[in-house]
């Protein structure tokens, strides 16, 4: 499952906002945005009790209202787990390290016709052990954009 990028925002006016993911994610897909209460409120352990048990919210941030989860977030995230018996790992991590940067992944995505710029830039592209959990090892890539079903 991914997880959505996070963005910092002010809170001039006291709007919050929390991307749970982007619309490229097969997954989990999903905005939420409100002014909440003057007085701080745990919303992620609130949302959290509503949310199935694979879902989680981590934190949240006030932003501005002029904010859009999918607009203004300067880069996303996402975090793939799996179990790496039988698997060259060593050659998965050389493959992810070659996508970092900027390229043409038009073969990467499901193609949206009325996407003309198929360039994006990958940030950061880890494969490695979840700690904590040595038999559970997590892709984690982030990027300024995804294309549509990209990751």
């Amino acid at each position: 499952w991914g997880n959505g990028g996070i963005s910092s925002g002010s809170n001039s006016r006291g709007s919050g906002s929390v991307s749970v993911s982007d619309e490229s994610s097969e997954s989990v897909s999903g905005f939420i945005h409100w002014t909440p209460e003057p007085a701080e409120i745990p919303f992620d352990r609130a949302l959290n009790r509503l949310l199935p048990a694979d879902i989680r919210v981590l934190g949240w941030q006030p932003v501005d209202l002029q904010f859009l989860a999918r607009k203004s977030a300067d880069h996303r995230t996402y975090k793939y787990f799996f179990l790496p018996a039988g698997l060259d790992v060593q050659a998965m991590r050389e493959a992810a390290a070659r996508l970092v940067g900027e390229h043409d992944f038009r073969n990467f995505c499901k193609i949206d016709p009325t996407v003309t710029n198929f360039v994006r830039r990958i940030l950061t592209f880890d494969v490695s052990p979840v700690a904590g959990f040595e038999q559970v090892w997590e892709f984690c890539v982030s990027a300024t954009s995804f294309l549509w079903h990209q990751v």
